[in-house]
């Protein structure tokens, strides 16, 4: 995906979400927070890989899917569709002004520096309920937008946190892995 350089990172948006930076000289975090391997391939020879991951992200996305898009919640792949388009909607309706997306949190496991611990961390929605002075609305396409933002702003924050390790403040970011249906 062109993330060959020193210092440039790549955020793989998949199962997990690993982020990672290229570095030349080896760097270990010393509060653990962060692994680092070597990377040997045909372009980035003697370079260490610097990891933080973001969590459970694929997973997340194919329950919440199965959640919204099927009678019985079980998963089928053609959901994945459907979560595009919810979310082309959502964009759509931010841009046109029709909807807020601040009206809706999502905390579902993303996190900075997730561990992958089997212990099971509680998530949620915070949403305006319905039934207040001011008629609250609230559309899948919401749900779907903040899970996402969930996943991106918990990447971010990693991202943030190995450019600090490094001691790099800013470089060039690939965007890549399986929801971002790149080739």
């Amino acid at each position: 995906a062109g993330c060959i350089d020193e210092l440039d990172a790549a955020i793989v948006v998949g199962s997990t979400t690993p982020v990672q930076m290229l570095k030349r000289e080896l760097r270990f975090d010393e509060r653990a927070r962060a692994w680092t391997t070597m990377f040997n391939l045909k372009n980035v020879v003697d370079t260490y890989v610097v990891e933080a991951s973001t969590g459970i992200t694929g997973q997340l996305l194919t329950w919440l899917s199965g959640l919204l898009f099927s009678k019985d919640g079980q998963f089928k792949k053609e959901h994945l569709a459907s979560l595009d388009d919810e979310y082309e909607l959502f964009d759509a309706d931010e841009i046109s002004g029709r909807v807020d997306g601040r009206d809706v949190l999502a905390f579902l496991g993303p996190d900075v520096l997730a561990s992958s611990s089997s212990t099971i961390v509680p998530g949620a929605f915070v949403f305006p309920t319905p039934g207040t002075v001011d008629e609250a609305v609230l559309a899948r396409r919401q749900l779907v937008a903040a899970t996402f933002e969930n996943i991106q702003f918990a990447s971010f924050k990693n991202l943030e946190i190995l450019r600090a390790l490094v001691g790099h403040k800013e470089g060039r970011t690939f965007l890549l892995g399986g929801v971002t249906r790149s080739a």
